[in-house]
């Protein structure tokens, strides 16, 4: 395979909400075929088991904690991100409201939506020589499956 969604093999891929769900398994997949993680979540602990389930299949991980609708926290990822892959030709947006906490549909809905606009923002300001690809994944489950919807 030459090619995972759209992402040249042996380049970077940045994936919010990998801790756990489609995220770790699209982070695992992604790193199978040969390309650098850059893997994002709010959960430190489910970030950290992400990244040595990939370093134990002989994938190359770079885990970073941090609240993907923060555009501080974002902006700091991304710039370390680049310092360890160099150029990042993929995108994978899965992160969205935590499943732990109870949230209003409404709330979860715009967690959603800034947990894919601030990274995306980020990445696209990013100088890059040639095409770039985005994947955006989104699921309104976690509170339902979670804490529930109130």
């Amino acid at each position: 395979m030459d090619t995972f969604l759209g992402f040249k093999k042996h380049t970077g891929v940045i994936v919010t909400g990998s801790a756990s769900g489609i995220g770790r398994t699209v982070a695992m997949f992604a790193a199978r075929q040969g390309l650098t993680v850059s893997a994002w979540d709010l959960s430190e602990a489910g970030i950290a088991e992400t990244a040595a389930a990939i370093k134990a299949d002989g994938g190359t991980c770079h885990p970073f904690a941090l609240d993907a609708s923060d555009p501080r926290a974002v902006e700091h990822a991304m710039a370390e991100t680049y310092k360890l892959i160099g150029t990042v030709d993929g995108f994978v947006s899965v992160a969205g409201p935590s499943s732990f906490i109870k949230t209003e549909f409404s709330e979860a809905v715009q967690c959603t939506i800034d947990c894919a606009r601030v990274p995306t923002e980020a990445w696209l300001t990013r100088d890059h020589n040639g095409p770039r690809s985005a994947v955006y994944v989104a699921s309104v489950q976690g509170p339902r499956y979670g804490a529930g919807v109130q």
